[in-house]
């Protein structure tokens, strides 16, 4: 499945959950009112909830197919008829008129869950305008004709424009609710895909930059905390790819990555991404009073080259012998960033000068 195809997917799924609890609040609500309306004896409201109880046992097998337009369709008919012949009914007082609030934030989030299709587009101003000059248009026609088709006593009215109201601001906290929900979760993955290389799964190079930047920071104002970095670099890469061909890299790639983040979980303050190609950067803070000092961090790098070495790499039943070389920088008083990673990278190009399958430092 491609990313586009499972992007649509979890929209549609999005839209099948939402929209069957739309439906079953609906049918509920539609429900009560028409056991309420049948003993107050409100013939039309009757007939207009038994039509309504059927049109959302109709959008139960429209959701199951995941057809969204025809969903928004019946529903913005129901609400629309309902609350027209309820307010005429009933009058002003009873609160159906409050109703288009409540669609107004249906649209915007389901606008928000199917942007990119183009009905949506369109409909979204229209349901707003539609439902502004509706409420406007039953405001005006209950002040003209100001009794309605049935009275009731005034405690009558007053609970259901209280039920009305909750069940409107219901509906508009619950949609906000899940905007924000989907906001929230969307913004996660932007950062997570601005922040990973999507092979490896490590940080990417801007992550890196940003990463050395604070430890950077931590060290100026901190005269006790330092910190190193390391560029580490598959040898011969290139003949992998040339021989066994770029699945393969990439297969070697994603291994030397999963070997290099376990070791570096269990070292503190520790951070790794893919530099480029296959060059790799470990940046490690450590504390200056510690006796060690930067031995720790030398042994993880260590840690890394070692493991990596004697690892089993098998490939399409090849087996491949892989071995990586290190260059680690120690940050020296007032040196910058680029300065420290300039110094690691020479200490790397000196251990590939010297064979090669090595860790160069100092």
């Amino acid at each position: 499945m491609s990313e586009l195809d499972d992007t649509n997917f979890k929209k549609k799924d999005e839209f099948k959950r939402t929209a069957f609890s739309i439906n079953s609040l609906m049918f509920i609500f539609h429900a009560i009112f028409l056991i309420i309306f049948y003993f107050l004896q409100v013939k039309e409201l009757v007939f207009i909830n038994i039509g309504s109880l059927i049109i959302y046992t109709v959008n139960f097998f429209v959701i199951k197919k995941r057809h969204v337009k025809t969903f928004l369709s019946l529903f913005l008919f129901e609400i629309w008829v309902h609350l027209y012949v309820a307010t005429i009914c009933c009058g002003w007082d009873f609160g159906f008129a409050l109703y288009p609030f409540a669609m107004i934030s249906v649209i915007f989030y389901t606008k928000y869950i199917f942007n990119e299709q183009s009905f949506i587009k369109v409909i979204q101003p229209v349901i707003c305008i539609t439902s502004i000059l509706f409420f406007m248009i039953l405001r005006v026609f209950t002040y003209i004709y100001d009794k309605p088709l049935y009275s009731f006593n005034a405690i009558v009215g007053k609970i259901f424009y209280c039920f009305n109201a909750v069940a409107v601001f219901t509906f508009m906290i619950v949609f906000l609710l899940w905007y924000t929900s989907n906001v929230l979760q969307s913004e996660k993955s932007l950062h997570e895909i601005a922040d990973y290389d999507e092979l490896t799964e490590l940080f990417n190079r801007h992550k890196m930059r940003d990463i050395l930047s604070k430890v950077y920071n931590d060290a100026e104002s901190n005269k006790l905390i330092n910190f190193c970095t390391t560029i580490i670099d598959i040898d011969d890469f290139k003949i992998v790819n040339d021989t066994y061909g770029h699945d393969a890299g990439d297969y070697i790639l994603q291994s030397v990555s999963s070997i290099m983040r376990k070791i570096c979980k269990e070292a503190p303050n520790t951070y790794i991404g893919r530099w480029g190609g296959e060059e790799f950067l470990i940046v490690q803070e450590y504390t200056r009073e510690v006796n060690e000092g930067v031995v720790p961090c030398i042994n993880t790098i260590k840690k890394i080259h070692d493991a990596i070495k004697t690892y089993n790499f098998n490939y399409g039943g090849h087996n491949i012998v892989i071995t990586v070389t290190g260059g680690i920088a120690s940050r020296q008083e007032d040196a910058s960033i680029a300065a420290t990673i300039r110094l690691a990278d020479e200490r790397l190009y000196r251990g590939k000068l010297n064979g090669k399958d090595c860790i160069s430092f100092g």
